[in-house]
């Protein structure tokens, strides 16, 4: 049996060596303008500044070293750090901002536990707190490779620590060298492992010209279709730098033109998980864990395997999961037919590279997004605290993608200065969160500043139910059941309902976990429509501003005010009113309807206005004017038997309750006379108060019954106070009843106030209803999901 050939297995022979034309060197010149057309490289300034912080630190290192020597009684004269770049830096394709990755090399009493991280005075971490150019220390000790960022003078840095197994250093140290491996632990054996993978890739391509301008393109293109984070699942720069000398070897003297555009091609078609490798991976007698895909090894379990080129080989691509990867390869697909097309340009027509490199439109191309709210009381407290929950992330992402499509967003995004300031006097409501960890013990003032905060979003689409094949039928005629990450055919009903608050929770309870987090530190966990996005995002649409209620008709305000009007001219004039009978049905659509009840309002204003001209007049004509008025309110005989019949009734349950007017208030007391009674024994009805109007205060909802059979003066309106509710009631049809007591007429007051906040609360209930979610996301677990204005329902 014939044996493979390793250059075979891992795909190390080229497949196209021919010389570039001269249409292929004019399309990488204008590749590379359009790039420098783009900000993507450094200013010679921010490059001299880059090499002084590098020096500033070298001798802090140093310093640091020394000091921790002393503390141990140790030889100070030989004890000496070594700092090394890696990374983009290294390679040559940092862009403005981008941060530098370096490797801090110490002998092994140098420990990263107790003389690396702390905050004891010998400690590089407290060391680094207390130098003036230096702010935003971040340290991540229990990280995948454990590191501290900072920033110094502006220069973002990213510190690795290894541990060799020496006593002393030599001054020139070779880290290509196996030799530092021997005695290292794993952590170590990592963080050496970014300069020895950055050193070797450099030693494997080709042209490495070509390699830097196409790396640097397609850095580009990651960042700006949001899939270039390595801690959140997607691919990171040392992923993206041996995928793209992968390219080279394959294509060894083509130029970057060429290779950018065969990049996208062929990982369209790449069968993942498929591992890619620069060379064949080493052996070596040190017996460190080497990358093994055979089965039932946990390198088997890999979706998209990137093999670094150095020793130890391993998978740099170890957090990729099932949701970002269909993700990559999509961004992989559709980035392919637009390189296809430009392989068919007419000769001496440029490319038009922007149509590559578009953003994209993360917030308008989902139905549903997770929003992650990262808050802290100070911006020190807000790098810590985001750096944690940032790298913990891709664990909701996993408890999540069983359920839903995801698709996270690697970008935090902050919000503006201003809307901080506004949210400093009114902070959004968290107790409809889906979840919410905050500081039981925090003041509620103390968390209505306007503190900083982070916001990290994750769109949500529903699974598509695969199409029924004929594989799935089985033998007793039922259908087999399918894994989660096969429902994702384009044909197919919906997938079912879906519940989102458990891996919601437990992703919240792990967070909220850690040893570290301060007082102060607090995360929200809510689920919003797309429309209810906030406006600041980018490539949200501005919303327009709610358009205001109408105001009422002028002729209906003011036939109510006529009318009312009228009543108190006849009540000063002593004639029949009949606008009694229509008052009392009238009362509780005006408690339930707010905009009627406003409309009864203003002309309930514009009849107390008349009310003090005419008041003098009733006053005036005495006694005698209130007898004509009861006189001449006699209502018809039909109307009669009816009121006589309801006397009894009205007489236990309509009695006149007259209310004390408030300090301060401006409003009459309404006062009822005991009614008159007829020849027949009829009841006598007496003309109601000319201006029976109630206007509630700032605090209370006020609710007016008026009904005839008593007489009241005119101008009898009743103003409610800031905090009072007001029931006004002017007895009915059955005369001869005395006045509530001041008991009884209490109440009659809570019980209208009691009314009025039901129906409030109904119309509340109602309103949530129609911002539902409704059936998309699964069954009502009792919590509403609206912890930011518009976000959906509890069910998810």
């Amino acid at each position: 049996m014939a044996v493979a050939d390793p250059n075979d297995v891992y795909l190390l022979r080229p497949l196209n060596n021919s010389p570039p034309s001269a249409e292929d060197k004019r399309h990488s010149a204008e590749l590379e303008k359009f790039l420098r057309d783009a900000g993507l490289y450094e200013p010679d300034e921010d490059a001299y500044l880059r090499q002084e912080v590098l020096g500033l630190f070298y001798e802090l290192t140093q310093t640091w070293v020394k000091g921790v020597c002393r503390k141990k009684n140790l030889n100070v004269e030989d004890a000496r750090a070594h700092v090394y770049t890696f990374g983009s830096y290294r390679l040559g394709v940092h862009g403005p901002g981008a941060d530098m990755d370096t490797l801090v090399v110490g002998p092994r009493y140098v420990l990263r536990d107790s003389d690396f991280f702390g905050s004891d005075k010998h400690c590089l971490q407290y060391m680094l707190s207390q130098t003036p150019d230096i702010t935003d220390i971040q340290p991540v000790p229990d990280a995948f490779v454990p590191m501290i960022g900072i920033k110094y003078k502006g220069v973002q840095i990213d510190i690795l620590y290894a541990s060799l197994a020496m006593q002393t250093l030599p001054e020139q140290l070779d880290l290509s060298s196996h030799a530092v491996l021997r005695g290292c632990d794993e952590p170590t054996v990592r963080a050496l492992n970014g300069c020895r993978v950055t050193d070797t890739m450099l030693k494997l391509v080709p042209r490495q010209d070509v390699f830097r301008t196409a790396l640097r393109a397609v850095k580009h293109w990651a960042s700006l279709r949001g899939i270039s984070s390595n801690v959140t699942g997607y691919l990171g720069g040392v992923n993206l730098a041996i995928m793209v000398a992968k390219i080279c070897q394959l294509y060894p003297r083509a130029e970057a033109s060429t290779v950018l555009l065969k990049f996208f091609i062929l990982l369209k078609a790449w069968p993942w998980p498929r591992a890619i490798h620069l060379r064949i991976p080493e052996e070596h007698s040190l017996g460190l864990p080497v990358w093994d895909p055979r089965p039932g090894t946990r390198d088997s379990l890999a979706l998209m395997p990137v093999i670094t080129p150095a020793y130890p080989a391993m998978n740099s691509l170890y957090n990729v999961q099932r949701s970002t990867l269909e993700v990559m390869t999509e961004e992989f697909a559709g980035a392919a037919d637009v390189c296809t097309s430009f392989l068919h340009c007419p000769p001496g027509k440029p490319i038009e590279w922007g149509r590559l490199f578009t953003p994209v439109p993360f917030f308008t191309q989902h139905s549903f997004y997770i929003q992650l709210e990262v808050s802290a009381d100070s911006e020190g407290d807000l790098v810590l605290w985001d750096g944690w929950v940032s790298s913990r992330i891709r664990r909701l992402v996993r408890n999540l993608e069983d359920h839903v499509r995801i698709r996270p967003y690697p970008k935090a995004q902050k919000p503006p200065p201003e809307l901080l300031k506004v949210t400093a006097a009114k902070e959004p409501d968290t107790k409809d969160a889906l979840v919410d960890a905050k500081d039981a013990g925090k003041d509620a003032d103390a968390c209505a500043a306007g503190r900083p905060r982070l916001c990290y979003y994750i769109g949500i689409d529903k699974r598509a139910a695969a199409a029924l094949t004929a594989q799935q039928l089985l033998p007793n005629g039922q259908v087999a059941q399918l894994p989660p990450h096969a429902m994702t055919g384009p044909a197919g009903a919906p997938a079912g309902k879906v519940d989102l608050k458990q891996p919601c929770t437990i992703f919240v309870n792990e967070v909220t976990a850690w040893p570290a987090k301060r007082p102060g530190m607090e995360l929200r966990v809510n689920v919003l429509k797309r429309a209810a996005l906030p406006s600041w995002l980018p490539g949200v649409p501005q919303r327009p501003p709610a358009p205001a209620l109408p105001a009422p008709p002028p002729a209906a305000v003011d036939s109510k005010a006529t009318k009312a009007a009228t009543g108190v001219k006849r009540a000063a004039s002593g004639e029949p009113s009949n606008d009694a009978a229509s008052a009392a049905p009238a009362a509780a659509p005006l408690a339930q309807q707010p905009a009627k009840r406003a409309r009864a309002n203003q002309a309930a204003t514009a009849a107390t206005a008349v009310a003090p001209a005419k008041r003098a007049v009733a006053q005036d004509a005495g006694p005698e004017a209130a007898a004509a008025t009861a006189g001449a309110s006699q209502p018809p005989p039909a109307k009669r038997a009816k009121a006589a019949q309801a006397a009894p009734r009205s007489q236990t349950q309509s009695p006149a309750l007259t209310p004390e007017p408030h300090s301060g208030e401006s409003a009459a007391a309404a006062s009822a006379a005991p009614a008159q009674t007829q020849a027949g024994g009829e009841p006598a009805t007496a003309a109601p108060s000319s201006a029976g109007a109630v206007s509630a205060g700032a605090g209370g909802e006020s609710v007016a019954a008026v009904a005839s059979g008593s007489a009241a003066p005119s101008g009898g309106a009743v103003s409610s106070g800031a905090a009072a509710t007001d029931a006004t009631a002017v007895a009915g049809a059955g005369g001869g009843g005395e006045g509530l007591s001041q008991e009884a007429a209490q109440q009659l007051a809570e019980r209208a106030s009691q009314a009025d906040e039901r129906a409030a609360v109904q119309e509340s209930q109602l309103h949530n209803t129609g911002r539902d979610m409704g059936d998309w996301l699964g069954v009502d677990h009792g919590v509403a999901l609206t912890g930011v204005q518009g976000s959906p329902s509890a069910s998810s």
